[in-house]
């Protein structure tokens, strides 16, 4: 979707686990802002929140993002970024690296 100039997404995933001592059904949802046009390099911000895997726990850890995007060729992206809890459920602080592959 977009919105002005920019690129709304959003995302919703669901993980069943069998690991003892987790919660069994695991959920998340983020929403990412990033401007389309401007390839090679693209900003994201973004915000997520994930089911806690502590059962003791109900508080959804959220988090939010932010980094660049490179696209290398038509099938590979490369990115980096910075992740900052919203809520104490979340971890402090994380540096982020990925690679994206299309085919």
């Amino acid at each position: 979707m977009t919105f002005g100039g920019f690129a709304v997404y959003g995302n919703a995933d669901y993980a069943y686990t069998r690991a003892q001592g987790v919660r069994d059904n695991l959920g998340g949802f983020s929403v990412a802002l990033t401007r389309p046009d401007d390839k090679p390099l693209q900003t994201f911000v973004e915000v997520a929140a994930f089911s806690n895997p502590d059962p003791a726990n109900p508080q959804w850890p959220a988090v939010a993002r932010t980094g660049a995007i490179y696209t290398v060729n038509e099938w590979m992206d490369v990115d980096a970024g910075f992740q900052a809890r919203l809520n104490r459920s979340a971890t402090r602080a994380a540096y982020l690296l990925g690679a994206t592959v299309r085919w």
